[in-house]
C-alpha cells in the first residue's frame, strides 16, 4: 500500500521562499521529483549567484541583467517567490545603482538561496522517511 504524502515541511510564514501549492502542481504531488527539481534549481542558482556577485563586482551591468533574467525564469518555474522578486528587481537596476546596492540585493538573493537549501533539506527527511 502507498504511503501518504506527508504535508511539505513546515517554515515560518516569513521564510516563505517556495510556493507550495505550485510546486505540488508541477510535481503532481511526487516529492521524489519536487526534490530533483529543487535540487536543480538551487545548484544553477548558486552558480548565477556567484556570476552576479562577479558582475557587481566588475560593474557588468549587462551581465548582471542577464543572470538576473535567468534566474527570474528558474525562480518562476519552482515557485520560488522570494527569488523571483529580487531578480526582478536586480534586473530593473541602471548605472545609477551603485555597487554597494547591487551586492545588497545579491546578499539578499544569496539569503533567499539558503532557506530554499533548508526546505530542501527538510523535504529530503522526509523523502528518506
Amino acid at each position: 500500500m502507498n504511503k501518504p504524502i506527508a504535508p511539505l515541511p513546515t517554515m515560518e510564514p516569513s521564510d516563505l521562499t517556495i510556493d507550495r501549492d505550485q510546486l505540488v502542481q508541477i510535481s503532481g504531488g511526487d516529492r521524489a521529483f519536487e526534490l530533483m527539481l529543487l535540487r536543480t534549481y538551487l545548484d544553477d542558482s548558486v552558480h548565477r549567484l556567484e556570476l552576479l556577485r562577479r558582475a557587481a563586482e566588475e560593474g557588468n551591468l549587462s551581465e548582471i541583467h542577464f543572470q538576473a533574467h535567468q534566474l527570474r525564469g528558474a525562480s518562476a518555474g519552482v515557485g520560488a517567490q522570494g527569488v523571483l522578486h529580487l531578480a526582478r528587481l536586480l534586473e530593473a537596476k541602471d548605472r545609477q545603482t551603485s555597487r554597494d546596492g547591487l551586492l545588497a540585493l545579491i546578499g539578499q538573493l544569496a539569503t533567499n538561496l539558503s532557506k530554499i537549501e533548508a526546505f530542501v533539506v527538510a523535504l529530503e527527511a522526509e523523502v528518506d522517511d
